[in-house]
């Protein structure tokens, strides 16, 4: 907004004033430019994840992240387009679809197939299999019932509502569930792998995992309204915020980890609280459920005392003795970098 002059008693009549607000439409836009551009045409568009900053020149790199970042990509790039009318890198988004149905699974489940060439960081030894076999990553297979719960609403729901339907059978597959609760033990499973009754449940962050599938199949239940994939939705979402050991009877944000002794003790992860605070809410409007809406009200209040309402600030993590930077300021580790 332009500025008054110095000693002035008000606004001349022919003030050009501007509202200090954000042009939403030309976000989008850019939007759109970044998520198609940083990608590897030679690796049917695989996405640049990482960036290095301390090298001359910067260097973008392939990680095993990659795969989910692209899908969260997927699921908000056609709002994107909506909302600015940019067509830009539409042929790589039309290659993602492509491959979209060829890593479903016999069982309905996504399979991500790992190549160390393109993700040293994670080599497939670390999770238990070879190079170029494939794994069932939860998070991935959350993100991409979102991605079809898009494409479903926006495209065509005679063809992307049978994909949905078989991630969302595959993924209650996995789970463990009582009829009220349910949860995954792991964050990636075997192809072909069903539910462990006879291994320790998850607590902390570990449980907060089943959180990424229950947004999506909350999603995918109000475009489609496939009850099954609510009624599990609902079972994470109880197990996460009653029996995980994750929030205190105000609501408080627990350790990532309840064992005194286990690597993230200290760490206290905002996002994962928060997003489950959202995925309660979502059910509660989703399914009438008062209860649920009423509760995650009151555990808002609480997460908003984590940070700073008015510039919106809120820390990655709210551990006493972790830094607290916000995961958008926080540059990667490669950079050694942080903005607090």
């Amino acid at each position: 907004m332009t500025q008054e002059g110095e000693g002035s008693s008000g606004p001349s009549k022919d003030a050009n004033l501007i509202p200090a607000t954000l042009d939403l439409a030309d976000r989008a836009r850019l939007a759109v430019n970044a998520m198609t551009e940083a990608t590897n045409p030679e690796e049917d568009h695989r996405l640049y994840w990482k960036v290095t900053f301390r090298s001359n020149p910067p260097i973008m790199y392939h990680d095993f992240s990659d795969t989910g970042i692209a899908v969260k990509f997927m699921e908000c790039l056609p709002r994107m387009r909506l909302m600015s009318g940019s067509r830009q890198g539409q042929h790589v988004e039309e290659r993602w679809k492509e491959l979209l149905p060829e890593r479903i699974g016999p069982d309905g489940i996504v399979l991500t197939k790992l190549d160390d060439r393109l993700s040293p960081s994670r080599p497939s030894a670390l999770l238990g299999v070879r190079d170029g076999d494939s794994i069932v990553d939860m998070q991935v297979n959350g993100l991409m019932l979102g991605a079809v719960s898009t494409y479903a609403m926006m495209e065509s729901r005679e063809f992307w509502e049978p994909i949905g339907r078989r991630i969302a059978d595959g993924l209650s597959s996995l789970a463990v569930r009582d009829g009220v609760h349910a949860y995954f033990t792991d964050w990636t499973y075997l192809p072909g792998q069903k539910a462990a009754y006879d291994v320790p449940r998850p607590l902390g962050t570990q449980a907060g995992y089943g959180i990424w599938p229950a947004r999506r199949l909350i999603s995918f239940y109000n475009v489609t309204g496939y009850e099954p994939a609510v009624e599990l939705a609902g079972e994470l979402c109880r197990y996460v915020l009653h029996k995980a050991q994750y929030f205190g009877p105000e609501y408080e944000f627990l350790s990532d980890d309840p064992d005194p002794t286990g690597a993230r003790h200290h760490v206290v992860h905002f996002h994962h609280h928060s997003m489950t605070i959202l995925a309660c809410l979502e059910y509660g409007v989703a399914t009438g459920d008062e209860s649920m809406v009423s509760e995650a009200a009151r555990a808002f209040d609480k997460a908003k005392t984590y940070g700073e309402e008015l510039t919106g600030f809120f820390p990655e993590s709210v551990g006493p003795d972790v830094p607290h930077t916000s995961a958008t300021l926080t540059m990667s580790p490669t950079s050694q970098i942080s903005l607090v």
